[in-house]
């Protein structure tokens, strides 16, 4: 049985019909198709109850699925799991739903992710509610890779687009960015050595989801960098290794930051072509305050899914290709060895994937011995080496030292040897793309 109850005027979005239905007994899962009116684009959200019989089911948030918001008139479809509303094993006898017109929730309309299509240079924006509404693929409210030590992050923070991984579009053709919400955070702690310090980034950016693929690499200067891994059969969809930071920002221009703040690049770069292809400058590297706020996403443990441990194999099952789990490459390796197709692993509250292991990330900033704390902070002055910048993340040849969020290592411009071991030339060393 089903009831259909809208909003009290014509003009607002109501429900006009909902058909349930059950592969019963062999499925727990009930799918509710539902039919809309006068969304007219704004996005409806739909509140689900249901009784057996009289009385009242708890269903709690991870029993829904599907479109839970609806943007266009028609038939929507979301999904109900009994068994996580009743246990295994048992039966309704009178199951009834009812669906609503919910008042519109705070931040629907928050912008979540940019997206860009490397073939036309064109870009989107992407909505909670477009994300919730279910039009772009599956999605993610629960943090299923935390530990139980996970920081408290906040429920809103949490939904993650799920699809990206699954779906290679978004790691050749396309690059998406989730947006990071400005924040103060201790930067530096978890590590080892450092008990951190106060950061504040003071305005949202937005951090690439993945880091930089071979296939999106070459979209935008096609040859630039010797890659190591070239097994036609998974390059693609690998880290763009090998890769330094005058590929990216270049010798000349690209090495001033931060003098001045200027945020020029050469030509015949990456960012250069990256840049041309938007017809925007706000491309780049981020600082290495940013990449650490960004990979923390709240956290503050040694990794961003609340594990404070040292042991090796417990933090490389969960969230990073690192050398305890990436067997003995070899150039023509598949990427059960070496680098992992980005998006293998767990992604952090924030939905960014790779943050820890698989390849070290460039930021922009000069290194500095310490971390300088404060407002926006930049690494390193003029007085320093133009030439020497600051890794994070670590990579696969490296231990769980190397991959800690707070963890950062010197490497110059011109070299893309892994910071934390002789090897060079092996695909050890790539970037992820900020846009703010």
């Amino acid at each position: 049985r089903y009831s259909a109850a809208g909003a009290a005027q014509a003009v607002d979005p109501i429900v006009l019909s909902a058909e349930v239905r059950q592969n019963w007994p062999w499925d727990t899962k009930i799918k509710v198709v539902y039919d809309m009116l006068y969304t007219q684009g704004r996005g409806a959200v739909i509140s689900v109850s249901a009784k057996d019989g009289q009385r009242p089911l708890a269903i709690p948030r991870d029993a829904l699925s599907g479109e839970l918001v609806a943007y266009t008139d028609g038939k929507h479809v979301l999904e109900i799991d009994a068994a996580k509303i009743l246990g295994g094993g048992k039966v309704m006898a009178d199951f009834s739903v009812t669906l609503e017109v919910a008042t519109m929730a705070e931040g629907l309309e928050e912008i979540l992710y940019k997206v860009l299509d490397l073939d036309t240079g064109t870009s989107s924006f992407v909505r909670r509610g477009e994300l919730l509404s279910g039009a772009l693929g599956s999605v993610s409210t629960n943090y299923a890779c935390a530990t139980d030590s996970l920081a408290n992050v906040p429920e809103q923070q949490i939904l993650i687009w799920t699809e990206l991984a699954s779906n290679d579009v978004y790691k050749t053709s396309k690059l998406v960015l989730r947006r990071c919400p400005a924040g103060t955070f201790r930067m530096g702690v978890g590590d080892v050595r450092s008990s951190g310090v106060e950061t504040t980034i003071s305005g949202d950016f937005y951090l690439g989801v993945f880091e930089m693929t071979q296939a999106q690499c070459e979209r935008l200067r096609p040859g630039l960098a010797p890659y190591y891994f070239v097994n036609p059969s998974c390059a693609a969809t690998r880290p763009a290794g090998n890769v330094t930071f005058d590929m990216i920002r270049g010798a000349e221009k690209g090495r001033r930051w931060p003098e001045g703040g200027d945020t020029s690049v050469d030509a015949g770069t990456y960012l250069a072509a990256l840049r041309a292809l938007a017809g925007d400058d706000g491309w780049d590297l981020p600082t290495e305050a940013e990449w650490e706020y960004a990979a923390r996403a709240t956290t503050a443990t040694t990794y961003n899914n609340g594990y404070d441990g040292t042991d090796n194999a417990v933090s490389a099952a969960w969230v990073a290709r690192n050398k305890i789990n990436s067997g003995a490459p070899t150039a023509a390796s598949d990427t059960s060895a070496g680098t992992a197709a980005v998006g293998s692993y767990c992604p952090n509250p924030w939905g960014l994937y790779d943050c820890h292991g698989n390849v070290w990330e460039w930021t922009r900033d000069r290194y500095a011995s310490t971390v300088a704390g404060g407002v926006d902070p930049v690494g390193g002055d003029a007085s320093l080496a133009a030439a020497d910048r600051t890794a994070k993340g670590g990579g696969y040849l490296g231990g769980h030292t190397n991959m800690q969020s707070g963890n950062r290592h010197r490497l110059s411009a011109d070299s893309s040897k892994d910071p934390s071991a002789s090897k060079v030339g092996l695909d050890t060393v790539g970037w992820r793309v900020m846009w703010r």
